[in-house]
């Protein structure tokens, strides 16, 4: 009966070993057919250009009890039952995990993501089964034996529009199913059927049912994974979802400087910007929690507007909007936001320097030292960087279509002046250690901690005091014997009646007498000092 929903044949390849255990399924009356992702991005891949490679193979076994179904795969690996009493078992055969899982229904009990009953069922029909599942495109299934795919809602016509859409009305029992559009959307560049955006509206108010570790995992797979994460936005707004994200929400209605900003209003510029820092981490092949770091950057850019932007006329007198001060306005927002869902407090503080300082290449071109001025913003953005700062600039100038997308000449020269000082991909290193005082106090405390700041300081300041390490040993040694030096000049006119230039010279020898503890307090100093008579 469930063969009239078949398609053409294709061809999905599959381990030899899973073969094997289809086969065995077969051979007791029962049988197996892929689920899931696998079939999705094979047709992704058919229609779309995309190179998703296969990495998960689930198979879900009808006509075969639970029971049955481990006595089979115990011939082929170590199998796990810790899912059994929610039909799914798990397979390690030849050092690849399998999951294999028995048909069910689900039955809401309660508010929480967790509120479910688990009916098994194995004489449910594939096409029962799918209506469980949240979208056409992943209620498609493969039998590998006879290459027919099983499709009852129509999945496939649903990836050739790129269209995401429930599968059954029972997508309104799990309210996470809303957010894993989400990030399908982001994935995949889908667009939401209208009656789907109605359904999620419907169940809005059940997002603070939701664990706040299940909530990062969507947003998690949208940064990451998304090749048009702005898609998120869109959504969001569509389904009302983005009342649950007040930042997001209240990011509609934000006008801009049409001269500036042709593309519209704030969430289409965040939609172009967070497109544009997906494609920029393909192009510098960023690994994932550097591409995370930047689109979460590219969403919350501009979130400083939402309270800092306004109308004032121009020099011409004419009204126009404009935004002073919000990127620093947005800093304490993004990370309210971050937190919300509940991001690594790593990525956090990453991203929400690379909010306050994402304007920095128009202050560039006007500073007295470019030098210092990179510094000093490398030591900002810590533990970003300015490389990382400069992918946003470049995704914040190239999401305003349609303007040109590029690199702006200022942040360009920023970086190139970031990279002649080290400071690119990190901040300047120290030149000295606490060790380097200690040899000339003989111990720890306060006062260590203030040389060490105030030689930071020289760093960030680009003085040539600090220009490397052996200039930095100089400063040292002159900072120490300004301050501990036991013999100063007006002993030296007393003493030996000296003037002029010549002082110098004695307290140059003084101080190499004092390192090489010829004295060691004041009243051995002058004793000493006398001596030069």
């Amino acid at each position: 009966m469930w063969y009239k929903f078949a398609q053409n044949n294709i061809d999905i390849p599959i381990p030899p070993v899973l073969k094997q255990i289809l086969l065995e399924i077969k051979n007791n009356h029962g049988f197996g057919l892929l689920c899931g992702g696998i079939v999705r991005d094979f047709y992704l891949n058919k229609y779309h250009g995309t190179n998703i490679k296969p990495k998960d193979y689930d198979v879900e076994v009808y006509g075969l009890n639970s029971d049955k179904l481990i006595s089979i795969l115990s011939k082929f690996g170590e199998v796990s039952e810790v899912g059994k009493s929610f039909g799914v078992l798990k397979l390690n055969a030849g050092g690849e995990d399998y999951d294999f899982s028995l048909p069910r229904k689900d039955s809401k009990t309660g508010d929480k993501h967790t509120d479910f009953t688990v009916e098994v069922d194995e004489n449910l029909s594939p096409a029962e089964a799918a209506k469980r599942r949240d979208v056409t495109v992943n209620s498609m299934l493969y039998d590998p034996l006879t290459k027919e795919v099983v499709d009852p809602y129509d999945g496939v016509d649903d990836i050739k529009n790129k269209i995401l859409r429930h599968t059954s009305d029972a997508f309104t029992e799990d309210p996470l199913r809303v957010l894993r559009l989400v990030s399908l959307a982001s994935r995949f560049g889908f667009k939401l059927a209208p009656e789907t955006a109605e359904l999620a509206r419907t169940i809005k108010d059940q997002y603070q049912h939701l664990p706040k570790e299940r909530v990062e995992q969507e947003f998690h797979k949208l940064v990451t994974k998304g090749i048009e994460p702005g898609r998120a936005l869109d959504i969001l707004y569509q389904t009302g979802w983005s009342e649950n994200f007040p930042h997001i929400h209240n990011m509609q209605g934000i006008k801009q400087n049409p001269l500036y900003h042709p593309e519209g209003d704030l969430p289409e510029h965040t939609k172009l910007v967070m497109n544009e820092a997906a494609r920029i981490a393909y192009r510098d092949g960023l690994n994932k929690e550097e591409r995370e770091v930047l689109i979460y950057a590219a969403l919350c850019h501009d979130f400083g507007k939402i309270t800092h932007t306004f109308q004032k006329p121009d020099k011409n007198g004419v009204m126009q909007w404009v935004s002073p001060g919000h990127e620093e306005a947005g800093m304490e927002p993004a990370r309210a936001f971050l937190q919300s869902i509940g991001v690594n407090k790593k990525v956090i503080d990453r991203v929400v320097p690379l909010v306050g300082n994402h304007m920095q290449h128009l202050v560039f071109p006007n500073v007295n030292s470019k030098d210092s001025f990179v510094k000093k913003l490398a030591e900002k953005l810590h533990p970003s960087d300015i490389a990382m700062l400069n992918r946003i600039i470049e995704s914040d100038h190239s999401g305003r279509h349609p303007l040109p997308k590029e690199l702006p000449s200022a942040a360009r020269e920023m970086g190139e002046v970031a990279k002649n000082n080290q400071v690119l991909n990190g901040i300047a290193p120290n030149l000295l250690e606490g060790k380097d005082v200690i040899k000339y106090t003989g111990q720890g405390g306060k006062y260590i901690g203030d040389i060490l700041n105030e030689h930071r300081n020289l760093i960030l300041q680009h003085s040539p005091e600090m220009r490397d390490r052996d200039s930095a040993l100089n400063w040292l040694d002159r900072r120490m014997r300004k301050h501990l030096g036991f013999v100063s000049g007006d002993d030296i006119q007393k003493v030996l009646g000296i003037k002029g230039p010549e002082i110098k010279n004695i307290l140059d020898k003084a101080w190499a007498a004092q390192k090489n503890k010829e004295f060691n307090d004041r009243n051995s100093a002058i004793e000493w000092l006398k001596k030069l008579k």
